[in-house]
């Protein structure tokens, strides 16, 4: 999948989203291969530790949407400035 652009920016928690997701909706053997896909595939992002800037920002533009659910806040700064919050970039 990663192999369609050059560049891909993420936050930590999406670690455990996606982990959390394969292991609960494939079968046993086919969670081993996804894991192992997107632990190569997590090599090459610029990942963006959760720090508590990160985590104010998302918090007030949550705020803003009223029904947003807190986890998915989280990515929303990371689009206005990456670099801004210390990425492996």
């Amino acid at each position: 999948m990663l192999e369609s652009h050059d560049a891909w920016l993420s936050c930590r928690i999406t670690w455990v989203e996606v982990w959390r997701n394969l292991g609960k909706r494939l079968s046993v053997t086919d969670t081993t291969l996804a894991r192992a896909a997107f632990r190569a595939d997590w090599a090459h992002l610029a990942v963006v530790e959760i720090d508590a800037l990160l985590a104010e920002e998302a918090g007030r533009l949550a705020d803003l949407t009223g029904g947003t659910r807190s986890l998915d806040a989280i990515p929303w700064p990371l689009s206005s400035a990456p670099g801004r919050w210390g990425s492996r970039w």
